[in-house]
């Protein structure tokens, strides 16, 4: 199952990118009709075609291994480094409840008197009103001190609205999957540490993680021909050994650090995982996965905005990503679908120039 195709980016009538994104986007979601809708839209295509691109970027490749780290890249992880320094302006206070620690309100304010500056360090000052909102709800909501998947797709929005400005670039990807957005994981695990920052929701994408969905998405696209197998993340040693390299474990060992007891208690989902035969199926399985318990849950998306970049209008049909297909498609037992099934959808989509 691999995708075949490079982004389209956004342009206008003429065939130019506009000179200013000056209309602020807004929350469009209100039901399970408007999912349907969003199921449809250019945002939801250019939003899985980005995530898709990732994927493609870091297959078979380790945190650890070198690549080309391009300026554009450098800077956004410069300023990821800087949101962790913050936090020493903002220590926690003291005497507060157990969960959410209202500090982190306060780190978050510094956030929104900054993020104007952040996108102008960028030179993305032209497009700031588009971008702020995403970037804003990239590390979790300062009223409710909760992070959780809806938060971490507004992050990866912000990327795939850089991308279609160009700000990044096709060979930027792997270095965004292998550095970058490691990066953002560590400041947003330091917020949610330091702030004892709530799950948000009941239980992060519906029993994968509290948290975070990507690290285990893109992750099992690093292992797919490795010698490592799903049942490996069972053992705290090797899971140990192979954080510092592999995002899937990465984030299987923040599970191990902050929770204790059984793993198949604590973490019944990812539990299940280490049944599935082959990292393959695995990948499959969590592109299938996040559409419907992320990008089809009205709770998570009500909270996702709409813009030029990325639009709630409907895109042509030659434009859109076979997802729903895919998760909609002929399945095995135990929920697997088809290889060949797979094969067709990908053979589908389009390649885009």
């Amino acid at each position: 199952f691999r995708i075949g195709f490079q982004i389209k980016l956004s342009t206008n009538e003429k065939g130019n990118m506009p000179d200013v994104y000056d209309t602020p986007p807004r929350k469009i979601i209100k039901n399970p009709e408007d999912i349907a809708t969003f199921h449809h839209s250019l945002a939801y295509c250019r939003l899985f075609q980005f995530i898709f691109e990732i994927n493609e970027a870091v297959r078979f490749k380790k945190l650890s291994d070198t690549c080309t780290v391009n300026k554009s890249v450098d800077d956004v992880m410069t300023i990821m480094d800087e949101m962790i320094s913050w936090t020493d302006q903002f220590p926690r206070y003291e005497h507060e409840q157990r969960f959410g620690n209202r500090a982190f309100a306060d780190w978050h304010q510094h956030l929104s008197e900054h993020v104007d500056s952040i996108h102008e360090r960028l030179g993305l000052d032209h497009a700031r009103v588009e971008l702020r909102p995403y970037l804003l709800d990239s590390f979790g909501n300062p009223v409710r001190i909760d992070y959780g998947t809806g938060h971490e797709a507004a992050f990866v929005a912000w990327l795939c609205c850089l991308r279609h400005l160009r700000y990044f670039t096709a060979e930027d990807m792997t270095a965004i999957g292998l550095h970058l957005f490691p990066r953002y994981l560590k400041v947003t695990r330091h917020l949610q540490t330091l702030y004892t920052m709530e799950p948000a929701g009941s239980h992060g994408a519906w029993g994968l993680d509290d948290f975070s969905f990507m690290p285990y998405l893109w992750g099992s696209s690093q292992l797919l021909g490795g010698d490592l197998v799903p049942e490996a993340i069972l053992n705290q040693d090797t899971t140990a050994r192979e954080a510092p390299h592999l995002l899937f474990f990465d984030a299987v060992q923040f599970i191990y650090q902050a929770k204790t007891g059984p793993f198949w208690e604590h973490s019944p989902t990812l539990y299940n995982m280490t049944a599935v035969p082959t990292w393959t199926k695995i990948n499959q399985g969590l592109f299938k996965m996040y559409h419907a318990e992320v990008l089809s849950k009205v709770p998570i998306m009500q909270h996702f905005f709409f813009g030029e970049l990325l639009p709630f209008t409907a895109a042509p049909a030659s434009e859109r990503p076979q997802i729903l297909a895919l998760a909609q498609s002929t399945r095995r037992p135990g929920g697997a679908p088809s290889s060949a099934r797979l094969r067709n959808i990908a053979s589908t989509l389009p390649v885009y120039p």
